[in-house]
């Protein structure tokens, strides 16, 4: 029978408690596994314990604890398992190496992934959202067969309505149609000729010399993810120490002013709707604010939940780790 004393450096600065259940390990015939919570920083989160403890079987023992709370306890978990192996007989089974304490490669990738994964989250969404930017640098550089090639595979996660985009080496950021009501600036059927109902016409149409050339994703995509990234740092620099977005704070704040500015400009590109349909066409600024409140709350909302996840990732391999380490140290694991 294997008991595991969780120590604490504070509790037991000269090991006279451990020295002492060395003892009792002899005299109630169990092993004794100590494991310092100090070394391993994820089991005090887990366990949420602020002293030294004793796991014996589903009991445990807070420090401080008696000799009588031990054999207690022992005798409790002794008992326990004889009567479930009288009840649950067991069929005898070859005996096995100690592999249960190695870990195997998709382990490993797991606590490394528990313990990194806001990093390699955000490192994916600043490639995802970087490469449409490389877009218009390619036009630019006369490459157009690359840049094509960017546009047709973002083409599957935005509109690249032109309209409704960034422009990079023209004469302005962004062309938005006259019915969205942007003073001082040049609108997309002044520099096309185009009415802007041609939906497919405004989706192909990259630009040019002059015009300059577009992102393959939209304004509002690239505030959504360029705010996701925003939020993984803030989460990664508070330590994962921000609490969960209610979910209702999450739909009022970042879902519904999305939905309002993005869902009523549906009309505004034509069809055959009453004449009482709202029909406006948002601004870049508006998209750009609506992006980035639902990418910033829906990363408040979204990264505690993942992280309550990974923390039982964390906490199961860390313990197996922690164990196998002392195990390995002691010489009672080859």
């Amino acid at each position: 029978m294997k008991i595991t004393y969780y120590y604490r450096s504070i509790d037991d600065p000269d090991h006279a408690v451990y020295q002492h259940l060395l003892e009792q390990a002899q005299q109630l015939s169990f092993d004794l596994i100590d494991i310092s919570l100090d070394a391993e920083p994820e089991l005090i989160n887990r366990f949420q314990e602020k002293s030294s403890f004793l796991q014996i079987g589903p009991y445990r023992l807070k420090f401080p604890f008696s000799d009588i709370d031990i054999q207690i306890a022992v005798n409790a978990y002794r008992d326990r398992l004889e009567k479930n192996s009288e009840n649950q007989p067991i069929e005898p089974q070859p005996q096995k190496k100690k592999d249960s304490l190695i870990l195997t490669g998709a382990e490993k990738f797991s606590y490394w992934l528990s313990n990194n994964y806001v990093w390699f989250f955000t490192g994916f969404l600043i490639l995802f959202l970087g490469i449409p930017f490389l877009a218009p640098v390619l036009m630019e550089e006369d490459h157009p067969g690359p840049a094509h090639v960017i546009y047709s595979v973002y083409s599957i996660f935005c509109h690249q309505l032109a309209y409704r985009s960034y422009f990079f080496y023209g004469e302005q950021p962004y062309y938005p149609r006259e019915l969205a009501g942007v003073p001082n600036v040049l609108t997309y059927e002044q520099v096309t000729g185009d009415s802007a109902l041609d939906v497919n016409y405004a989706r192909q149409f990259t630009g040019n010399d002059l015009l300059g050339y577009k992102v393959a994703l939209c304004e509002r995509d690239v505030a959504i993810y360029a705010s996701l990234i925003l939020a993984g740092l803030i989460f990664q620099l508070s330590r994962k120490r921000i609490k969960q977005l209610p979910w209702y704070f999450w739909v009022i704040l970042g879902v519904l002013p999305i939905a309002l500015d993005g869902g009523l400009q549906l009309f505004s590109l034509g069809g055959n709707w009453p004449a009482w349909f709202p029909v406006r066409e948002s601004t870049p600024l508006l998209r750009t604010v609506t992006g980035t409140l639902f990418g910033l709350f829906t990363g408040w909302y979204v990264y505690p939940v993942m992280e309550e996840s990974m923390k039982e990732i964390r906490f199961d391999l860390g313990r197996k780790i922690a164990l196998r380490r002392k195990l390995a140290k002691s010489g009672s694991l080859s």
